[in-house]
């Protein structure tokens, strides 16, 4: 979101809901229904983009105003995806590969080739780099989306304990593109330092716990981790990262 509002959920098909911080909740129609699979805000906040799993589409928006909303239909229904910063590019998961989808040329720009299952994935703030998690091999994987070649492996997590043998869980790009963020089964975060491929950071949560979520503060000063394990235990945890790379 921005600093002034922040996407909540489709509440019933065919509405949108916000929250602003001066305005409190407020809703927003849609000229289509369906069922949601992924959602953020674009264009510094001002518009919003939607994928819907049912119809397989995505759907932009102004937070103001249904006027300019408009549609683009992809090509087979949609499951877990994610959705680029600027949204000009959907990654679909399709089996083991994932799935680039350029928005504006309406076609398959790349597909990321995996051994085994992806479990987690996202786009760097620039939208040039996508991260991908797999199950069961404990890897991070970094491509470029232009080509979807790859560009490095990652390995620093090790067998987790609770629901899969192993998995890469979370993932997160710091807003400068520096710094690239994993969280695994293993209760494990490493914080990768994308200029040389090497960890700066690696911690590990007692347990252990799913690290299941990773997202670093807009000045890329901070990084908080959430997680939860079989015995109900759940919490956030915060790291600094000025002192680690540098700024």
């Amino acid at each position: 979101g921005n600093d002034e509002s922040m996407l909540i959920a489709i509440p019933k098909s065919g509405e949108l809901l916000f929250w602003g911080q001066k305005e409190g909740v407020r809703r927003r129609a849609l000229k289509q229904a369906g069922n949601l699979a992924a959602a953020r805000f674009i264009d510094q906040g001002k518009r919003f983009a939607l994928v819907f799993s049912k119809p397989p589409s995505i759907y932009y928006g102004n937070i103001d105003s249904d006027e300019n909303d408009s549609t683009v239909a992809l090509e087979s229904e949609v499951f877990d995806c994610t959705i680029s910063p600027n949204g000009n590019l959907v990654a679909m998961q399709n089996n083991r590969d994932i799935d680039i989808w350029d928005v504006k040329k309406g076609v398959v720009r790349a597909k990321l080739k995996h051994e085994h299952k992806p479990f987690s994935f996202t786009f760097s703030h620039d939208g040039r780099w996508i991260a991908t998690g797999t199950a069961n091999d404990n890897m991070v994987r970094l491509f470029d989306t232009s080509r979807g070649a790859l560009i490095c492996e990652l390995k620093a997590h090790t067998k987790g304990t609770i629901f899969l043998s192993s998995a890469v869980y979370s993932l997160a790009f710091s807003p400068n593109g520096k710094l690239l963020a994993s969280g695994g089964h293993d209760g494990r975060v490493v914080v990768w330092d994308l200029a040389n491929s090497k960890p700066i950071l690696q911690t590990q949560i007692e347990g252990p716990p799913i690290v299941c979520s990773l997202a670093f503060s807009p000045d890329s000063s901070l990084l908080a981790g959430g997680f939860e394990n079989a015995n109900a235990k759940r919490g956030i945890r915060v790291w600094k990262m000025s002192a680690m790379d540098g700024t």
